[in-house]
């Protein structure tokens, strides 16, 4: 039954998407703001401990943005993990490099003979320039020529470990972080279908990630090869990487129409987009807004999103359809008197009465 963590703001889309994959039997856990990924991990580690009498509940971490698929080699892969796990070890998962990618992070391991595949690691290296990415392809094919194991690997971002290592370990290299998860935890509320962090425990923990809080300072990581045909799609470009192309070399979807058009990523939301001699580019058309970036440059992005918060916009942090208990709605049009929603009412749902000047 999976613990799913997300801000409170996206809960009701978090709900509505576990029901339409019939996931029932799910906790939601709602930050009352971001911290990074060791607070949250340290939050469902704790809530793990506290709900459940069995004290060898095991947790794989995973995040939202990524797509894994070879199902069948992640679940061996997760099977030797859990091994690993068993012995009271963090276990993170190594990706094979394909490229010099500089958007993830790397894993330097050590050769090991563990009849589980169990790699230790030597050092864990934040997104690296384009330089030392293809040092560490070429140290990797220099290993394969000899008949040997590679020793770099990408940083999945994927983990496993029984909850009280999780907690053990952070309790000693992170004392804050485990601290305050478990005060979130103690002092969180039931609210409908979801667990309320509570506020100001969960604000005292200092935001940092899982890599930085633990892994880089723990003796007691291993690494699983993890050969599964995995992408990370935080970003369009790796969306289009992994996208089904037309004849040229263009993925599209929607109401398109395009001439001398190649090599772009076209996504149209809601109305037709016609593209007309261009290449190389992302494209992609909200009822929100409209992005247009070249693919060399599309990771720039991140900078347009803090610049939104910076003019304190609404495009920063919301959209025009918002989810609820009782289905969703979308507004349509504003103005400094007035309001047009678009209501969808899921069947059975009701909403209360309601008044707006």
């Amino acid at each position: 039954d999976p613990i799913v963590i997300c801000n409170s703001s996206r809960r009701f889309i978090v709900a509505e998407q576990l029901t339409q994959i019939n996931v029932f039997n799910s906790t939601i856990l709602l930050e009352p703001i971001g911290r990074n990924t060791a607070p949250a991990i340290a939050a469902a580690a704790a809530h793990v401990l506290k709900n459940q009498e069995n004290n060898d509940a095991m947790l794989l971490i995973l995040s939202a943005d990524h797509i894994i698929q070879d199902a069948s080699a992640f679940h061996n892969a997760i099977n030797i993990a859990q091994t690993q796990a068993k012995k009271g070890r963090i276990v993170t998962f190594g990706i094979t490099p394909l490229n010099a990618n500089t958007e993830y992070g790397y894993i330097h391991t050590e050769p090991s003979n563990d009849i589980d595949l169990a790699l230790r690691v030597k050092l864990f290296k934040e997104k690296p320039n384009e330089k030392l990415a293809n040092q560490y392809l070429r140290e990797n094919e220099k290993l394969i020529a000899q008949n040997l194991t590679i020793n770099w690997y990408w940083n999945s971002g994927i983990f496993m470990f029984l909850a009280k290592t999780l907690i053990k370990e952070l309790t000693e290299f992170a004392f804050e972080i485990a601290d305050a998860g478990s005060r979130a935890i103690d002092n969180s509320i039931q609210d409908l279908d979801f667990v309320r962090l509570e506020r100001k425990s969960f604000e005292s923990s200092p935001a940092e990630s899982i890599d930085y809080a633990l892994l880089e300072k723990s003796k007691n990581v291993v690494v699983i090869p993890l050969d599964a045909n995995w992408s990370d799609i935080g970003s369009w470009v790796l969306m289009d990487h992994i996208s089904t192309k037309d004849v040229d070399n263009n993925f599209i979807k929607g109401d398109v129409l395009t001439k001398e058009t190649s090599n772009c990523y076209i996504n149209a939301g809601h109305h037709l987009m016609v593209a007309i001699g261009v290449k190389d580019l992302i494209v992609v058309d909200t009822p929100n807004a409209t992005l247009i970036s070249t693919k060399k440059k599309a990771h720039l992005v991140s900078e347009i999103v803090e610049n939104l918060h910076q003019q304190n916009r609404h495009e920063w942090s919301s959209h025009r359809k918002v989810y609820r208990p009782w289905g969703w709605y979308d507004s349509i049009e504003s103005g400094e008197y007035f309001q047009v929603k678009r209501l969808h009412i899921n069947p059975g749902a009701k909403l209360s009465l309601q008044m707006h000047h």
